[in-house]
């Protein structure tokens, strides 16, 4: 009996449309269930992008931030690198000035800042003066804690600091002032300088050959005092007076009646210095500062002649060396002969190149 209403529900047609709808729903329901599956990865794939474009913004955005900052650094460093350029214009230094040759001529005596510069590089005091602290610390064991400081002002400064007191002879405080720096800290750069300037410049040879001097020798000489190798002279500088009473009457001069220090120079006959000795106390004597200067130790050549004032009383020690002396003659008597007028006028007409040569020194203000 079941079977039979098995049959007729199988052959039924409605029974056949349930299960071909049933059918169509399974698939419909399969392919939801796809749909459902790939939108869900889909979903996944989204939310994954999504937090990468987040992550992504959030980068742009600390980009944004961080260009934003930069942006506002160099804002505030080009302010600077302007006011330090406003200020390099109008501090004082070399670099203001180096464009102008008017400027280094009055603030250095050098043509130019070339000029400067190649001074510069013979005294080699090396690019941070370490050359400079090598000598120092050579000469002065006692202290070396001082030698690594740091440097108030650059090599080139320094020299130039150097040459402005020496030219112009500005006081350390005015010089302390204009650079920006401590008294103490001029003070200290002059005497470095002065020092380490002397013991370069002083081992230039100054001494003329023979045959040069013979070349260039002016025509007055020629006719009358052909064998003059150098005229040699005296100055002096004032200097202060010291505290120690035995040192302020070894620098007092008589002839100056003042305290001083007293050196020679020598000039070939056509006015170039041929010889600069060391200073020596303003007291002491003519004689004993050509016999100290080291003077007498030149080459000069048999039959050669110095020409001298009248109280350069050093015959004896030219002969020595078989160098002959032309000075004016002493007055003996009354009066002086016309051969001898003649003759101190003569010297006295060439001896003048040396006194305006030490003029010229002393208007240079190198001194």
């Amino acid at each position: 009996m079941e079977q039979e209403q098995a049959v007729c529900r199988s052959d039924c047609p409605e029974h056949k449309a349930y299960q071909k709808r049933v059918q169509e729903l399974e698939q419909m329901l399969k392919c939801v269930r796809d749909k459902l599956q790939v939108a869900t990865h889909k979903l996944q794939s989204t939310e994954v992008e999504l937090h990468r474009v987040t992550q992504e913004a959030e980068e742009l955005k600390l980009v944004k931030q961080t260009l934003l900052s930069v942006s506002r650094e160099l804002e505030l460093t080009k302010e600077r690198s302007n006011k330090l350029e406003k200020k390099i214009g109008t501090q004082f230094s070399v670099e203001r000035f180096k464009h102008s040759d008017e400027d280094m001529r009055f603030y250095t005596g050098f043509p130019s800042y070339a000029v400067f510069q190649s001074v510069l590089r013979f005294l080699n005091p090396g690019a941070h003066g370490e050359n400079i602290k090598s000598w120092y610390k050579s000469r002065d064991q006692s202290d070396t804690s001082k030698i690594g400081r740091p440097r108030s002002l650059t090599v080139d400064n320094e020299f130039f600091l150097f040459l402005v007191r020496m030219r112009l002879g500005l006081f350390e405080k005015d010089l302390a002032d204009r650079f920006c720096i401590s008294v103490s800290t001029v003070s200290r750069i002059c005497i470095t300088w002065t020092s380490y300037a002397f013991l370069h410049l002083s081992q230039l040879l100054l001494w003329m050959s023979k045959q040069r001097i013979q070349e260039e020798m002016p025509a007055p000489f020629k006719e009358m005092y052909s064998s003059t190798r150098v005229i040699l002279d005296a100055t002096e500088v004032k200097c202060q007076a010291s505290s120690s009473l035995a040192l302020q009457s070894a620098t007092f001069s008589n002839y100056k009646s003042t305290n001083t220090f007293k050196g020679l120079i020598g000039i070939s006959p056509d006015g170039t210095v041929t010889f600069v000795s060391n200073l020596f106390p303003g007291s002491i004597s003519d004689k004993e500062c050509v016999r100290q200067s080291g003077f007498l130790s030149l080459p000069f050549h048999d039959g050669d002649v110095v020409m001298a004032d009248k109280g350069f009383k050093i015959q004896d020690l030219l002969d020595d060396i078989k160098v002959g002396l032309n000075t004016p003659p002493f007055l003996t008597r009354g009066q002086f002969n016309e051969a001898e007028v003649r003759e101190t006028e003569e010297i006295a007409s060439l001896r003048i190149h040396v006194k305006r040569r030490i003029q010229r020194i002393k208007k240079f203000s190198y001194i």
